[in-house]
């Protein structure tokens, strides 16, 4: 034996010992907590490394006892039980067998799980028949009307499976013709007209192999039919199965592409748009299973995945969110769809669904109000016994499940007025507040609220109980200002009436007001208090207090801010530090590479076009233009120098308005700069002070030159301006970011929804200029208060599965956008051979370091087309990279460089002939006399109301916009309204584009001019570049003329600008042109 076969032997002992340690550490752990999918799985992994087959079929049956399984869990436990029963061959064994074939089928929609179930039942009727002595009772349980019920239940089961489902008809099919050959007489007559029928049946259905069953039935009927019957049968079945071929050509594309859940989203929405149109409700039901059992087993994998590492011994880390999420998705759209079918099936997807997903708190409310309206509200205790014993329900999962609990058994007790529910209803409660408050509390209170009612609605309430009910609220959650504010409205607005005790609570939470999530609403609570209830001695010191603890409450921010401060400006210098070494080493590194290339074969000097383009080519030597290729004579040296990064000025810091902006609020009508320049002079330099008249409300925003000046500033909040308190927060404290609202929101119906918290001062859309899809907003209020108040919207569901996210907007927990800085962490690849593999990628490149995603581009055969991305973790994973340009890869040379999102392919003409950029100044019109500060994100919403809006682009020095339209007709819609646009009380004039982005053709600087950012409506001129060979040849392509040639020949003329000069393609179009077009 040699070293090597010893290192493995060694490994394989150690990881063994390892898997017995973990089973010794699960077992237990799994007795507390047996609805852990971590665990289960991690038990099972463990049991496989040790290879104890036992331990692994007992971690088995212990996954599928608490939780849904996948059939790869399931299958073994049942063969295993099947290898038993042909040792027992008892009718007892058989019915357990039975019964386990169909737990398992009910888990998750399975085609080998009913595969592996119909060879059963037709493994035991074959063994009955063809037995002289058959086990007892065999022929009750394996009777052919028995077994031919269950077998016509699991084919329907799989008929909706359009590519797999054929597999349980195939099987279904050999039996029965089997069982037709052993009848005779008119048993034997029934059964084949029965089988007809069934046929009949099947080429109805749209399926994968509808040409297999049909030549099957032509066969059926020549061996069992009349022979004058055959043409007419066959004429007719083939006029009857033509809407099924039709409808599986349809849905081949969408079948065929099922490998992700975003792809079965596509195609159930394709599915129920198609059921206002005589759509069958049984394929979405199934396509929901399919999708369901999919993501399902995504799921599972990735915890198998994890388990193996961390049985060996490497730590373990949450995965599967995202998969989860979906399964949930998933789950949620199967039972809303069941619920407008029949409620008996919504209770049995969501009895399944508690067991696949039992830490959603959601599914177990679904489940818990259908067994309410299915009347079956006896069950609801047992299933509430379920969620909570599962220890897997968050604070909120676990609050919702307690309400929707107490909500159906008060319901109940107010329908029977029996007052002893209402105190099974309080110890419900009770220990619910127990619970969740043990689990990590809920500030809102909403146990609680729902405790109180319950105690006040009684002719007699007792006080004594309602007032312990708050007071302990108070003090579980004294640091949550809403839950102070809501004690003492309970306190001054129900019947009782206590306004002293509410005072007493506004004095007590004077000892934590610094400790407090947001003092200024009990600040501002007890003034309003004090002013309705109070005395004037009791109003006064109510202010002193209040302005006295302000005071000490913007110190201690002041003193937290400048440590923030200087935290935030270490981290910065460190970042810097690391990119700055990153940089170097990615110099050096391309220095090498240079050096290294001075040995390798000459290849030919190739432009990338991303999008699968053929490559551009040219001979070794030939000039460029913008690049040319570096002399062979030059040394080494030289090379080098070239890739080094020349020192350029350093660029201007970055305006960092949102950490050195405030707020102020409390100003009057009239108020000019200088008096707040001179409120703010000592804070530190001010860059700009904006004053803004929103109706009766003034308010102001002042941007200091630095950050460092912000913790001085926010000491001046309840200072006075001439006898005017002004209030002084961070922007941002006012601010909301809002998301995942409908698409066709608007900003008005975002002012309707949240005006009704306060005042809004602005509302700030995102532009969709490089990216369609956002779908957000910023909300700012005039005050604080009000942004914490409207946070009651999060999580308010405004279309079904659509819950709206809101959050304060706080610069330090802002999350970097996913396709921030996308380009740098991406390499684009070329050259690639068509037997390249995904995995062939990643073990490339993930030496340089961790690989988000690699996306390859795959011809109809699932082969390369020569190209791909791989997307970095780490922009300086992606420059270190660079170092395989030329790497030999499958016997082919890769070029490798990083991606370019705005490269197109620039060979692909549209269908108009007119070129590219042609094209799309066709289908372009210009906007002027635009409103200073104008938002592209709603100048779009105004212009989508109006036409197809593809992109918006404003200019803001000249006042105007470029608006690119999805065709031209689309432009023209807009040129024809003669009477401009209204938009924000201006009138918007609206003019073809004339400039195509050229140099030439675009207008003086004393001319309204489009920015520098004009360029994002045309594509980019190809910039030649240096690549690695791809195997093409040297030389000059057929049609492409040698640089030689190009330098001799004369420059072109520049494009005349001006509409009058351009040819019939590019001729200026007028209102009759498009009148015609719109018809």
């Amino acid at each position: 034996m040699d070293h090597a076969e010893m290192d493995v032997d060694g490994e394989a002992a150690a990881a063994v010992s390892r898997a017995m340690d973990t089973l010794e550490n699960v077992l237990p752990a799994l007795a507390s907590s047996p609805f852990s999918s971590s665990l289960h799985y991690q038990c099972i992994a463990a049991a496989t490394i040790v290879g104890f087959q036992k331990e692994l079929n007992e971690a088995r049956e212990g996954l599928v006892t608490y939780l849904a399984a996948p059939d790869d869990v399931w299958l073994p436990l049942l063969q295993n039980k099947v290898d038993m029963l042909a040792d027992s061959r008892s009718a007892e064994a058989a019915e357990e067998t039975d019964d386990l074939f169909v737990r398992a089928s009910i888990d998750y929609f399975s085609i080998p799980i009913l595969k592996a179930y119909l060879t059963f039942l037709v493994s035991q009727r074959t063994l009955l028949r063809e037995s002289r002595n058959p086990p007892e009772n065999y022929d009750v349980l394996f009777s052919r009307q028995a077994v031919m019920e269950k077998a016509v239940y699991i084919v329907q089961q799989g008929a909706g499976h359009l590519t797999e489902g054929h597999q349980l008809w195939e099987i279904w099919r050999e039996w029965m013709e089997q069982e037709l050959e052993q009848m005779k007489g008119e048993e034997r007559d029934a059964f084949i007209q029965e089988m007809h029928t069934i046929y009949l049946e099947r080429i109805k259905i749209p399926h994968a192999t509808h040409e297999q069953t049909f030549a099957s039935y032509s066969t059926f009927v020549t061996t069992y039919l009349p022979t004058e019957q055959y043409e007419a049968l066959l004429v007719d079945a083939s006029k009857q199965r033509q809407p099924a071929v039709k409808s599986w050509n349809l849905r081949e594309r969408h079948e065929a592409s099922l490998n992700t859940p975003e792809a079965y989203s596509r195609y159930i929405q394709y599915e129920k748009s198609k059921l206002n149109k005589g759509g069958n409700p049984a394929f979405v039901r199934t396509l929901y299973e399919r999708a369901i059992a999919h993501t399902a087993k995504q799921y599972t994998a990735q915890l198998q995945s994890n388990m193996a590492p961390y049985v060996e011994g490497q730590a373990q880390v949450p995965v599967g969110q995202a998969e989860e999420a979906w399964l949930v998705a998933f789950w949620e759209g199967l039972v809303e769809f069941l619920r407008e079918l029949d409620a008996e099936l919504e209770v049995d997807a969501l009895r399944r669904a508690v067991r696949s997903v039992p830490s959603n708190g959601d599914m177990w409310c679904a489940y818990i109000l259908a067994l309410e309206r299915l009347s079956n509200s006896d069950k609801i205790p047992d299933v509430y016994a379920r969620a909570i014993g599962t220890n897997l329900l968050s604070p909120q999962s676990l609050t919702a499940v307690v309400i929707a609990t107490a909500g159906s058994m008060r319901r109940k007790s107010r329908e029977v007025a029996d007052e002893e529910d209402n105190t099974v209803i309080v110890d419900l409660l009770q220990d619910g507040i127990t619970r969740v408050r043990q689990a990590g509390g809920d500030p809102r209170l909403k146990l609680e609220k729902f405790l109180v009612t319950v105690l006040m609605d009684s002719d007699e309430p007792d006080v004594a109980a309602i007032l312990e009910v708050w007071e302990a609220a108070v003090k579980a959650y004294n640091k949550h200002w809403h839950v102070w504010t809501a004690f003492t409205d309970f306190l001054t607005t129900s019947p009782l009436k206590a306004p002293d005790r509410a005072r007493k609570a506004f004095k007590n939470s004077q000892g934590l007001f610094k400790a407090i999530d947001y003092p200024e609403m009990v600040f501002e609570a007890w003034i309003a208090f004090e002013e309705v209830w109070g005395t004037k001695e009791q109003l006064q010191l109510a202010r002193n207090r209040v302005r006295k603890m302000g005071g000490e409450l913007a110190d201690k921010r002041a003193k937290d801010a400048q440590k923030a401060a200087a935290a935030a400006a270490e981290a910065t210098q460190n970042a810097a530090s690391e990119v700055e070494a990153i940089l170097q080493q990615a110099t050096e590194m391309s220095a090498e590479h240079a050096v290294a290339e001075e040995s390798a074969p000459v290849v030919a000097d190739v432009t990338m076009e991303i999008g699968g383009a053929e490559p551009q080519v040219s001979a070794p030597g030939d000039s460029g233009s913008g690049n040319k290729k570096r002399k062979a004579e030059e040394g080494p040296d030289a090379q080098a120098q070239s890739k080094k990064a020349k020192p350029d000025k350093a660029p201007p810091l970055k305006r960092d308005r949102e950490n050195s902006t405030v707020f102020v609020s409390g100003l009057w009508k009239g108020v000019e700069d200088k008096a707040l320049a001179q409120f703010f002079k000592h804070c530190g330099d001010i860059r700009e002070i904006k004053i803004t008249e929103l109706d009766d409300v003034v308010v102001a925003t002042v941007e200091f030159q630095n950050r460092e000046s912000v913790p001085g500033a926010l000491t001046r909040d309840k200072k006075r301006i001439d006898e005017n308190e002004i209030s002084v927060h961070m922007a941002w404290q006012s601010t909301l970011y809002v998301t995942n609202f409908p698409e066709k929101s608007d900003d008005a119906f975002i002012r309707e929804m949240f005006g009704q918290y306060g005042v809004i001062f602005d509302v700030r859309w995102p532009s969709k200029k490089f990216k369609s899809t956002r779908r957000f907003c910023y909300v700012q209020y005039v005050t604080p208060a009000s942004a914490q108040a409207a946070l009651e919207l999060h999580g308010r569901e405004l279309e079904p599965g659509m819950n709206l996210n809101v959050y304060i907007s706080n610069p330090e927990r802002k999350k970097e956008r996913t396709d921030a800085g996308a380009d740098q962490r991406e390499v684009y690849v070329a050259g690639l051979a068509k037997s390249t593999k995904r995995e062939d990628l990643e073990g490339l490149f993930k030496q340089f370091g961790t690989i988000k995603d690699v996306r390859m581009a795959l011809d109809h055969k699932g082969l390369s087309k020569g190209f791909a991305f791989v997307e970095f973790e780490a922009e300086s994973s992606a420059v270190q990279a660079l170092g395989v340009n030329n790497h030999e890869l499958k016997n082919r040379r890769i070029a490798v460089t990083l991606a370019d999102s705005r490269a197109s392919s620039r060979r692909e003409q549209p269908e108009s002939g007119q070129g590219r950029k042609n094209e799309l100044l066709s289908r372009s019109v210009r906007l002027r006399n635009l409103p200073p500060g104008t938002q592209e994100g709603l100048l779009q919403q105004t212009l989508e109301k109006l036409a197809a809006v593809k992109m918006v682009e404003v200019f803001q020095s000249s006042g105007e916009a470029v608006v690119e339209l999805e065709n031209v007709a689309e432009a023209g819609k807009l040129l024809l309204m003669t009477d401009g646009i209204q938009f924000n009380d201006r009138t918007l004039t609206v003019s073809e584009e004339l400039f195509a982005g050229n140099k030439s053709s675009r207008p003086s600087k004393k001319a309204p001019a489009a920015s520098s950012s004009t360029s994002s409506f045309v594509p980019r001129a190809a910039k030649a570049r240096p690549r690695a060979g791809l195997g093409h040849k040297g030389g000059p392509r057929k049609g492409v003329v040698p640089a030689e040639a190009a330098a001799a020949a004369p420059s072109a003329p520049a494009p005349p600008s001006a509409p009058a000069q351009r040819d019939g393609a590019e001729a200026g179009k007028d209102q009759a042109f498009f009148r015609n077009l719109l018809g």
